[in-house]
């Protein structure tokens, strides 16, 4: 003879690993203790980053039944960004936890940040009830300027190698333009690839002097303009 169970036909759901309600044509039965209510909200978010800078954000879980001697919510919450996520380890005590974790933006814009604590243990699933913005802008870029000589020879500038690296601030891969100055005079425009670019001087271009070069870095959508220091060239 089969024990005491749920009657054939029924349906088992579990709220929390201790608590299941069973229910059939006759009504339900509830299994174990009701899960304790929790509530999530989000302690600390900064409101502006750029594109590429890890973001830290903070979270907190509190037990409807907080106070001294009280359980504590614990494994994990999850904090999203956007379309981005992280888990936060939670740690505590008198029904009260918390944690943080990093979300890194990749790009710039508006994003929301919000908080879940899924059912785990004795405690219910809760989320955070509005979510704040993170606004990211774009990020700067340092730029530097390579010369192969800092001496070349009228009529064979052309031996003369120019390379340009544009670096970003936190992560990512600067796009766009560059162009190299002397003064207001163009001695050479290029797209970068993979964040570098090189030119050669055309012949004749620059007349027998000291030129002071520097390069000006146009941006795109996710890094600032900037330039780079001035390097000094000689044709003689």
């Amino acid at each position: 003879m089969a024990g005491p169970g749920p009657e054939q036909g029924s349906a088992v759901s579990c709220l929390t690993t201790t608590f299941c309600v069973a229910g059939d044509a006759g009504g339900e039965i509830q299994i174990g203790t009701p899960p304790v209510a929790t509530s999530t909200t989000i302690t600390s978010a900064p409101a502006t980053a750029v594109a590429g800078q890890p973001v830290t954000v903070g979270v907190s879980v509190t037990s409807a039944q907080a106070g001294t001697g009280a359980a504590t919510p614990g494994g994990t919450a999850t904090i999203t960004v956007g379309s981005r996520s992280c888990s936060a380890t939670l740690s505590g005590s008198a029904g009260v936890a918390s944690g943080s974790c990093k979300i890194t933006e990749s790009a710039p814009g508006s994003d929301h940040v919000s908080a879940s604590y899924a059912a785990q243990g004795s405690f219910a699933t809760s989320a955070t009830s509005a979510s704040s913005v993170l606004r990211v802008g774009k990020a700067a870029a340092r730029v530097r300027l390579k010369l192969s000589a800092s001496r070349v020879k009228y009529g064979r500038e052309h031996s003369e190698r120019l390379t340009v690296t544009v670096t970003p601030q936190y992560t990512g891969t600067p796009g766009g333009k560059i162009v190299i100055l002397t003064g207001s005079k163009t001695v050479c425009s290029k797209s970068l690839s993979k964040g570098k670019a090189a030119c050669l001087l055309a012949s004749r271009r620059l007349r027998p002097g000291s030129y002071r070069l520097r390069v000006r870095y146009d941006g795109n959508a996710d890094f600032k303009s900037a330039y780079s220091s001035y390097a000094r060239l000689r044709v003689t």
